[in-house]
């Protein structure tokens, strides 16, 4: 009965508004497990061990992704977002910890992070052909920031202007997720897919934003 459900959920058409709804729904549910995690778990997880905490990060990531991507079913890409979200927070958290006492940084990347995603949505909105059009743009820059972060690790060398790089590119996915999740069938499989899409961006920024305000600081 259960799989019959899902089924007919991947398949069920829904509204502009109920779709629209529901990929806030998912959104907003992953930042709330990610404040979960920070809040009440931070001193649990600065138990792991570096390596095991990078391992396990990119294990159960990449499994969620793969659920979240390759299976039909809603429920199973549903369980997919969840192991994305929890690696996620406790990442986060670990990262947080870092800012111990300077809850003013926090709290002004996570105000930034909320303009930059207004004006992204608003922007994609009154020029949707623009952000469809930078999509392979965006994946080949971001591919460059991550070999970059690499180099800069092994090297030794300053990171801020990759901070300022990176930060740009995913404010423009925020735009070009939500510009995309408009243009596919409003389904809650795709509402579950474009939900995380926007998540990971909105994540992703907000470290970007703490790394460029810490170095100003």
């Amino acid at each position: 009965m259960k799989i019959k459900c899902s089924k007919k959920l991947k398949k069920t058409h829904l509204s502009d508004g109920a779709y629209n709804l529901l990929i806030e729904a998912i959104v907003l549910y992953g930042l709330l497990i990610n404040l979960i995690t920070c809040a009440f778990f931070a001193d649990y997880v600065a138990m792991i061990p570096l390596r095991a905490l990078v391992i396990g990060y990119l294990l159960i990531s990449i499994i969620g992704i793969v659920m979240l991507t390759r299976y039909k079913a809603v429920l199973v890409k549903f369980v997919g977002y969840n192991m994305i979200v929890i690696p996620c927070g406790i990442t986060l958290s670990t990262i947080i910890s870092d800012y111990a006492g300077r809850s003013d940084l926090v709290l002004q990347a996570l105000i930034i992070t909320t303009m930059i995603t207004f004006c992204m949505i608003t922007l994609s909105c009154i020029f949707p052909k623009f952000f469809v059009g930078i999509g392979k743009m965006l994946f080949v820059a971001l591919v460059g920031v991550v070999i970059a972060y690499v180099v800069c690790y092994f090297v030794g060398l300053n990171t801020g202007i990759i901070a300022w790089i990176s930060a740009i590119i995913f404010s423009l996915y925020i735009g070009y997720d939500f510009v995309s999740a408009q243009q596919a069938k409003h389904t809650v499989a795709n509402a579950i897919i474009y939900g995380a899409d926007i998540y990971l961006d909105l994540v992703n920024l907000f470290v970007e934003i703490l790394r460029i305000l810490k170095d100003n600081d």
